[in-house]
């Protein structure tokens, strides 16, 4: 497996979705391997064992420093196969910007990949719990179902640097408005608006969506960064019925538990 990073770096700025704060971030190149958050000082990696909360989005902490959002940001990363960058973290989240992860793809995809190294890949063996299931395999092949309010959204693709562009990335936040009223109670979605979510009403979703299916597939750029905790994007079969990131991160620990190191 190729270690790659940035040639350069590359700096973001928006709004934080969830603090309502303006947050910003700086991906810089490293030969070192793994994707390395730092805020405050603190270098927090990206791995299962420094999730912190899973509860509509991915936090990431250590010792007391937390990192929001994340997810976006590593979907991007993990299918253009940057596996080897320091991001720094100014702000408490990373940027929501439209709610997919359309930002970070555009400017990482100009910028570009070089290979810094090589590692053996990890080996991954079949798990399968309530709601999910891996089965190895050659291809990156996504079979996810989702039901809201009575319908059924179904999204089934063998995931490519192409199709993800075409069919996925564009994907953006929703949730209902009785979703937003609850999470702003909690003290978060201090920043969600119609210009970084997407709003399902009775009458259908505002604003109008990118996709007749734009939730599920929003889902599935969720699945593909909460992936990225194992390090790469395991190749095989994932097939997902009503998830989010509480049952990805659980499908994530039962895949690093049946995570083997290739031997020569």
């Amino acid at each position: 497996m190729e270690l790659k990073t940035l040639p350069e770096s590359v700096r973001f700025k928006g709004l934080g979705v969830h603090t309502g704060k303006v947050c910003e971030v700086e991906i810089l190149p490293s030969k070192e391997g793994g994707i390395i958050f730092c805020r405050e000082g603190m270098f927090i990696p990206t791995h299962p064992d420094y999730v912190l909360d899973t509860h509509n989005r991915v936090v990431l902490a250590r010792d007391g420093v937390r990192v929001s959002g994340v997810e976006h940001l590593l979907s991007c990363m993990g299918i253009l196969g940057i596996n080897s960058v320091l991001v720094n973290v100014m702000g408490e989240e990373i940027p929501a910007f439209d709610g997919s992860g359309w930002y970070f793809w555009r400017a990482l995809k100009r910028v570009g990949t070089v290979v810094v190294g090589k590692v053996l890949p990890p080996s991954f063996q079949r798990v399968e719990g309530k709601g999910f299931l891996y089965e190895p395999g050659q291809d990156f092949v996504v079979e996810y179902r989702i039901t809201l309010r009575g319908r059924s959204y179904s999204f089934v693709r063998n995931v490519t640097p192409v199709i993800y562009e075409r069919e996925i990335v564009r994907a953006r936040t929703f949730g209902t408005i009785e979703d937003w009223q609850y999470l702003r109670r909690v003290g978060l979605a201090k920043g969600a608006n119609l210009c970084n979510s997407v709003l399902i009403t009775r009458d259908g979703f505002v604003p109008t969506l990118r996709y007749p299916d734009e939730p599920v597939r929003h889902k599935v750029l969720d699945l593909i960064g909460d992936l990225m905790l194992v390090g790469c994007i395991p190749q095989g079969r994932f097939v997902i019925k009503d998830g989010g990131h509480t049952l990805h991160l659980e499908m994530v620990r039962a895949l690093t538990g049946r995570c083997y190191a290739k031997t020569i």
